[in-house]
Parts: C-alpha cells; structure tokens; sequence
C-alpha cells in the first residue's frame, strides 16, 4: 500500500473544484473535513489519498492525480491506465 500523506488545510482547499475532461465528464473535487473526494460525472464520490501535497490516488482504481498550480489557474493531470488528460479548474 502506498504511504499517505498529510496535506496542509490551504492546499486542500486550492484543490477543490470543477474539472471539466470532456463536455461529457466533469470531476467535481470536494472535501470532507481533512479528506478530499473525486465525484466524476454519473459515478459515486471516491475518496482521495495523499502521496504528496498536490498528488493523488485511488485505491479502488488504478487512478492518479496532480494538481498543478500556474499563472492561468490550476490544473489537473489525471491519469487512468493509458487515459493521460491535463485540464483547467474551472
């Protein structure tokens, strides 16, 4: 199992938002507390695991993600198996 990392409260919270991947998914990032949650579009809510402050897994899939702040906004790259996006916080 991989280990988990504690995530400071003000990087959890730049986290949180609405990714669109496709006008067909959206992943909504919420949080619970200390704990964040994926919601992709027409699935249940997944929690998120920490490898790093702005890293990302599922343990119930073989999913990761990475928040990437820049001058734009923030970013997500997800990756899924063969399946890599980059997308905008929106």
């Amino acid at each position: 199992m991989r280990p988990v990392v504690t995530v400071p409260a003000d990087v959890r919270e730049q986290n949180v938002g609405r990714y669109v991947m496709s006008p067909a998914m959206t992943i909504e990032i919420t949080r619970d507390g200390e704990t964040l949650f994926a919601t992709p579009t027409g699935q249940p809510r997944l929690r998120l695991w920490a490898s790093s402050p702005r890293a990302f897994y599922l343990r119930v899939a073989p999913v990761t993600m990475a928040f990437e702040p820049d001058s734009a906004g923030m970013w997500k790259r997800f990756e899924q198996g063969a399946v890599k996006a980059r997308v905008k916080k929106q």
